[in-house]
C-alpha cells in the first residue's frame, strides 16, 4: 500500500529557532491536504441551503478529505497551474 499524498507542508518556510539551527521536519504545521481539506470545508458551510446535522458532520468531513484527495491528484498531473 502506498503513502498518502499529503501535498507537504502547506505554508513551507525555513523556520529557525534563537540559537540559529534549523527546525525539524516536525515543525512544518499542517500539510496541504489538510489545508484543502479545511477550505472544501468553509465552502460547504457557507451554502445558506445547506444545513449540517450532527449526524451528517463526519459524512461532511469525509466529503471534504475526498475533494482534498482530488484536488492533490489534480495538482499531481500538473492540471493546477
Amino acid at each position: 500500500m502506498s503513502a498518502q499524498n499529503n501535498g507537504g507542508p502547506a505554508f513551507p518556510v525555513l523556520a529557525r529557532d534563537p540559537w540559529k539551527q534549523l527546525h525539524t521536519e516536525d515543525d512544518k504545521g499542517m500539510t496541504l491536504r489538510d489545508w484543502f481539506a479545511g477550505q472544501a470545508v468553509a465552502a460547504i458551510l457557507s451554502r445558506t441551503d445547506m444545513m449540517i446535522k450532527i449526524s451528517d458532520r463526519p459524512a461532511m468531513c469525509a466529503t471534504a478529505y475526498e475533494i482534498a484527495d482530488a484536488m492533490l491528484a489534480e495538482r499531481t498531473k500538473g492540471g493546477g497551474s
